[in-house]
């Protein structure tokens, strides 16, 4: 009898444990991370258990107010039929939890505070939250030259050289982010504009949206379903095309779905692109496969628009329509990587200096143990600084001045370590 007491004492431990951690703020973090990458940019069942789940923190941390933030715009973005109350509804609660975050972007980690506030900004751009815009204004700048510092002086610890802390400083400083809402990123809208614009200047054929479309059905009917490997693509390819065939305006775009529509799948024709049509024909169908989830729910008009326009990367005969569009991370990444190449390269082209100064320079930021002239050390961060800037500069149509400049102070910081 005293066993089985002891059994049932610890049975009942186990499971008044695993209820605490089940209604615990640290497992339903857990979940709606998951949740939240399995998203596919909609307010979607992933996304709707995310924010259910969101909603019933305990204790809701900055970066539970982004998630939840952003959750509530997916809401706003993907439903047409939301009804204006409960439009301005979600757009409040939203605005209150990225005001949150800004609020407590001190409790962030340093590496997830950048991405915060940019998602902020994004928001806050998308739907006219002036008073977002004007508190990010206000509090990037200090955010971003804090974690700028703590990740020089991470490098400078790590490092056995200055080039070497130079090296894993844009290690720590390159970072790889997911995010279902990136279609809404303002430089992914900026490139698929100009795109959207290049292709509709030198288009030459000209067929309306309902026969695009047609076509495109019997491609998909004729021609694309013949690949067993699109067996299970076709249903959603289709659907997508129905839903684009509505026709409904984009108003950054200043056109119809379904006119965009015709715009991507008339290129096929364009006699450049010869070559490239079956090609082209297929990506495109792929892309419209892409905007229907597995549930058979359709990502928001911007992300079909994105995919449908973007499917013509690599494929165009037009290289600036064939040059994928880019979110601001992307380029960000881009930008760092090029900045990291270049001040290595400036690295080792002032240790082959025949100016006995400059060699030497060059030589201690390459760990040799030599004395150095101040001035000629200033000269060449300049000269580093220079060519950084001029790289920046060949961004100057992708991104804004604001993101430039943002972008110019972290390179900057990496021959400044």
């Amino acid at each position: 009898m005293p066993h089985f007491f002891i059994i049932a004492i610890v049975v009942i431990i186990i499971l008044v444990f695993t209820l605490t951690i089940y209604k615990s703020d640290w497992y339903k973090r857990k979940q709606i991370d998951e949740l939240y990458n399995d998203s596919i940019g909609v307010f979607d069942e992933p996304a709707k258990e995310a924010l259910a789940l969101a909603n019933t923190l305990s204790k809701p941390q900055p970066k539970d107010r982004l998630i939840r933030g952003q959750l509530l715009a997916y809401n706003v973005n993907n439903d047409i039929n939301l009804a204006q109350r409960d439009r301005e509804y979600a757009l409040g609660m939203a605005t209150e939890d990225f005001m949150g975050v800004l609020l407590g972007i001190d409790e962030m980690e340093a590496g997830n505070r950048g991405h915060a506030l940019h998602a902020v900004e994004v928001f806050g751009d998308t739907f006219g939250m002036d008073i977002l815009g004007a508190a990010v204004d206000r509090v990037d700048p200090i955010i971003r030259l804090e974690d700028t510092r703590t990740r020089a002086a991470s490098a400078r610890a790590e490092a056995s050289n200055k080039a070497e802390a130079v090296d894993k400083y844009f290690e720590k400083t390159i970072v790889y982010d997911k995010d279902p809402q990136n279609v809404h990123d303002s430089a992914l809208t900026n490139d698929l504009t100009v795109t959207l614009q290049r292709i509709k200047s030198s288009n030459n054929i000209n067929r309306s949206p309902a026969d695009c479309i047609k076509e495109a059905n019997d491609y998909i009917i004729n021609t694309y379903s013949r690949d067993k490997n699109n067996t299970h693509k076709v249903a959603a390819a289709q659907k997508a095309l129905e839903i684009i065939s509505v026709g409904n305006t984009i108003d950054k775009f200043k056109d119809t779905e379904s006119g965009i529509f015709a715009h991507i799948w008339n290129r096929c024709k364009h006699p450049y692109n010869i070559d490239s049509s079956d090609n082209m024909k297929q990506a495109i169908v792929d892309s419209l496969a892409d905007c229907i989830g597995p549930d058979m729910k359709e990502v928001c008009i911007m992300g079909r628009t994105a995919r449908v326009i973007n499917s013509l990367a690599t494929l165009d005969y037009d290289n600036e329509v064939s040059d994928a569009a880019m979110t601001y991370n992307a380029y960000k990444n881009q930008i760092l990587s090029e900045s990291l190449n270049i001040i290595n390269n400036m690295i080792d082209t002032a240790r082959d200096s025949p100016d006995e100064k400059i060699k030497a320079v060059g030589d201690y930021f390459a760990g040799v143990d030599v004395e150095i002239d101040s001035d000629a050390e200033q000269e060449f961060i300049k000269n580093v600084k220079d060519e950084l800037d001029i790289n920046l500069g060949k961004y100057k149509h992708k991104l804004s001045p604001k993101e430039l400049e943002k972008l110019r102070g972290e390179c900057h910081a990496g021959i400044d370590i």
